[in-house]
């Protein structure tokens, strides 16, 4: 099998408690997202890393576990349990997503790479924080400047969460696929992340198969 793409992934964790079991779902079906990878005989030079984030205006860890790029199974592996998800005083919803998606677009992407952000959350979304994006006054929820940074860079995002009006607007990023869930706490649950990790994996090999902008 040929390596026919090259191929950066960014993983971002909603770190909050009630996501525990979703962490670690998602690293017990690493092994089906590689395999995905290598179907239609393309195969990947593929490199991932995690992020993790609860509410950046009130928990003290602005980013949780923000690791550099990886290339092996068991890497992975270990960034996804290094994912600490917990409870935190003023932890209620809405959490710092759009931060998250910001800073993954902020990576250190191979030239000539296919860019994938992907994202598991239960939580709504709220407003970008005026830290995260230095260079404007002020963000707000309209997403212009994060639609803008997603479009230039040509990055595929992959995103589950709660029915949320911002999530509705992230449908309409080009190349973005956003799940939102009824029931986030049920519906994770009954999740087959086997199945989940495969398409993700497959869906990546797919759109470099079928060719198109990767930088």
């Amino acid at each position: 099998m040929k390596v026919k793409g090259v191929a950066d992934i960014v993983f971002c964790f909603d770190c909050t408690g009630s996501m525990t079991e979703i962490i670690n779902s998602v690293k017990e079906n690493v092994g089906n997202l590689i395999q995905g990878f290598a179907t239609n005989e393309v195969a990947l030079d593929w490199r991932a890393r995690c992020l993790g984030y609860r509410d950046f205006e009130v928990d003290e860890e602005y980013l949780i576990n923000d690791r550099p790029f990886v290339t092996t199974e068991e890497e992975l592996k270990a960034q996804i349990a290094g994912m600490e998800a917990k409870e935190y005083t003023g932890g209620d919803d809405p959490e710092s997503t759009l931060d998250a998606i910001w800073y993954a677009s902020q990576s250190e992407w191979r030239d000539n790479c296919h860019k994938i952000v992907v994202v598991f959350t239960d939580a709504a979304a709220k407003g970008v924080n005026e830290k995260t994006i230095s260079e404007i006054d002020k963000a707000d929820a309209d997403l212009d400047v994060l639609t803008q940074e997603l479009n230039v860079n040509h990055i595929k995002l992959f995103l589950w969460g709660m029915k949320d009006p911002v999530y509705d607007l992230l449908t309409k990023i080009p190349r973005a696929d956003v799940v939102q869930l009824e029931n986030p706490e049920e519906d994770y649950k009954k999740m087959d992340f086997s199945a989940l990790m495969t398409t993700i994996g497959k869906t990546v090999s797919g759109l470099i198969s079928g060719g198109g902008t990767t930088f």
